[in-house]
């Protein structure tokens, strides 16, 4: 853990206490002068229940396995790495996902290989970010007509909200679009 986070751009000082406030190692009860104390045995691992702990686990088993993980919300996305590798990583994230109390859901669950549409949470992530050539059709249909036949302010602010959406994630896409967006009413 403490490297991750040394990899995420933190010094070795605060990732290591990062670190030790993320996880825990598996105590055995000890008894000193009267007192029990509960003395660390083992390597430490991710805190069952802590917000943090899916990600980090899901993180470093990616890491393991030669992938990159990355999650917005409770979708999870890994990257890169062998197809030979796959299985393993698929495995031991369904056993964190499963102790953590939740649930794979299959129906959700693809792999996308390199040449074909990388899409997640309704964003191409292939070599151009942004959303597909389906998606971009419809924005432009929806200009289309809102010129043709006149917009209601409803109208116009939901195509200026997805302008702005596909700005956030490729300019460029958005700057073609838009050159074709001049409400006229």
């Amino acid at each position: 853990m403490r490297g991750l986070l040394i990899a995420l751009g933190y010094g070795y000082t605060v990732a290591a206490t990062l670190a030790v406030l993320m996880t825990e190692a598996e105590r055995q009860p000890v008894e000193v002068n009267g007192v029990r104390l509960y003395v660390p045995v083992g390597p430490r691992a991710c805190v069952q229940g802590a917000p943090t702990s899916p990600g980090l686990c899901n993180a470093g088993l990616a890491r393991k396995h030669g992938f990159t993980f990355t999650r917005y919300a409770d979708d999870l996305c890994f990257s890169g790495g062998s197809m030979d590798a796959l299985q393993d990583l698929r495995a031991g994230a369904k056993r964190i996902i499963e102790t953590e109390g939740f649930r794979v859901n299959d129906a959700k669950t693809r792999v996308a290989r390199r040449g074909r549409r990388q899409q997640v949470t309704g964003v191409v992530v292939n070599e151009t970010l942004g959303l597909s050539r389906q998606e971009r059709r419809k924005l432009r249909a929806a200009i289309h007509q809102a010129r043709k036949e006149g917009v209601t302010p409803e109208a116009a602010a939901r195509i200026e909200g997805r302008l702005a959406y596909l700005s956030m994630l490729n300019s460029s896409q958005a700057a073609a679009l838009r050159k074709r967006w001049k409400p006229s009413g």
